[in-house]
């Protein structure tokens, strides 16, 4: 299992890399979080824990003698910088503002005196034509080996993050290389609509990036995108804002998005309580498409859900771009591109086109509960959080998702949003469930 993560990671288990969801029951906007409101307004005690442009107070003094970059669970960074505490260090022009969490558990947007709700499109979207793959051959395959250049992440086997780093390119500055030039343009796409100054703080505020080179037969393990570092460092749970993945090739696992927000501290589960999922989200990989979602959502890709690798794929790695919006906050440990390997990086020209670069595709509804028996294969995925190890049960409609997204229309849809029957005695379903291991399943 191959687990990449977004944000600052720390080497903890299986996780880390997209995540998004239409939300048409208005379930998400509304999650509960009881008793926190907006978070960090001071009066808690404990370290201060040093941010990019900010600063915010932990609620407890459990690591007050741990080294800030320490590994957890007692896994090593294999070498990433921003991993060993000088991030937090090298941010001594941080400002007295506290984070704050609002009532969603995001980053408020707006600026210092002037916050207000970030507003941004939360539902799960698919452009499928963000870059034209057709466009010029050689400058294709120069962004695909950019993108290998670029690739840190790092196979782990007891931790629960992945190893690797991230990259942050801020809206106030200018992109040096093609795979910044992509990042930026990913940020503006979403975020066209804002005004810096009012809506953001464009020092604070920008696109957080990285690459990821997999083998068919890897997996993106179950994970929620955060501030890594903050985690490991006071169990809080800073979500980027919208999340999203950029395939450069169409082959290897769907991306799987669910509708379950990670919590803003402590376990994201209850153990004793099992979990039942009723919207989930799948996308299958294309060269130059795009999606986007709800930064706060558990997602994967798991490699069993490969349904396309014996129905045309075509062979090869799995090769995909992997952006967070950011509003007001910086990542500790992701930070600007290496100089020098920006220079080294060989594609000059990003093959896009202006006509259909933003256009987006409509989600495929599938209502399982009209879908034949046959047509489904089941898996377990095996998840870890700070509650304890979990077994996620989750049925897919294959014969269905096959079927649409191979058929010989050139617009062919390749994303779905998958609608679970609330009835407790449904045949298909998803569930998470405490303890357990899971078990994998060969497809048909």
């Amino acid at each position: 299992v191959v687990a990449c993560a977004g944000g600052a990671r720390r080497s903890r288990g299986t996780v880390p890399c997209v995540q998004g969801i239409q939300d048409p029951r208005g379930t998400l906007g509304g999650h509960e979080h009881e008793g926190h409101g907006i978070l960090f307004r001071g009066g808690h005690k404990g370290k201060r824990v040093a941010l990019r442009g900010a600063a915010m107070t932990k609620h407890d003094e459990k690591a007050e003698g741990e080294e800030a970059g320490e590994a957890v669970h007692g896994e090593e960074e294999e070498g990433q910088s921003g991993s060993d505490g000088s991030s937090a260090s090298q941010s001594s022009d941080s400002s007295d503002l506290p984070v704050l969490l609002d009532e969603d558990g995001r980053v408020p947007g707006g600026v210092a005196d002037a916050p207000k709700p970030p507003e941004l499109d939360y539902g799960f979207r698919s452009f499928p034509f963000l870059l034209d793959s057709s466009k010029s051959t050689d400058e294709w395959n120069l962004l695909l080996s950019d993108a290998r250049a670029a690739f840190t992440a790092r196979a782990t086997k007891k931790a629960r993050y992945s190893t690797g780093q991230t990259f942050f390119i801020k809206s106030s500055e200018e992109p040096r290389c093609s795979l910044e030039r992509l990042a930026k343009h990913i940020w503006t796409l979403h975020t066209q609509h804002l005004v810096a100054g009012e809506d953001y703080d464009a020092d604070r505020s920008g696109a957080e990036w990285w690459s990821l080179v997999l083998n068919q037969d890897d997996d993106v393990g179950l994970h929620w995108d955060r501030d890594y570092s903050i985690e490991a460092d006071g169990d809080v749970h800073v979500h980027p804002h919208l999340a999203s993945v950029t395939y450069l090739t169409g082959t290897g696992a769907p991306t799987i998005a669910f509708d379950m927000v990670g919590s803003m501290e402590g376990p994201d589960i209850d153990p004793a309580k099992p979990h039942t999922f009723r919207d989930v989200f799948l996308s299958r990989p294309r060269p130059g498409k795009h999606i986007s979602f709800d930064g706060r959502l558990l997602h994967c890709a798991p490699a069993d859900a490969d349904f396309f690798s014996k129905s045309g794929s075509v062979p090869g790695p799995r090769i995909t771009f992997l952006v967070n919006i950011w509003l007001n906050h910086v990542p500790i440990s992701s930070e600007r591109f290496d100089d020098l390997v920006a220079a080294s990086l060989k594609c000059k020209t990003l093959c896009i086109d202006a006509g259909a670069t933003a256009k987006y595709e409509e989600i495929v509804i599938v209502e399982t509960a009209k879908e034949e028996d046959e047509g489904f294969v089941d898996m377990d995925l095996s998840f870890k959080d700070s509650g304890g190890g979990f077994v996620m049960s989750l049925s897919l409609p294959k014969k269905r998702i096959v079927k649409e997204s191979e058929s010989d229309a050139p617009d062919a849809p390749s994303s779905f949003g998958i609608v679970y029957a609330s009835d407790a005695n449904a045949k298909r379903g998803v569930t998470l469930k405490g303890g357990g291991t899971a078990k994998r399943r060969k497809l048909d």
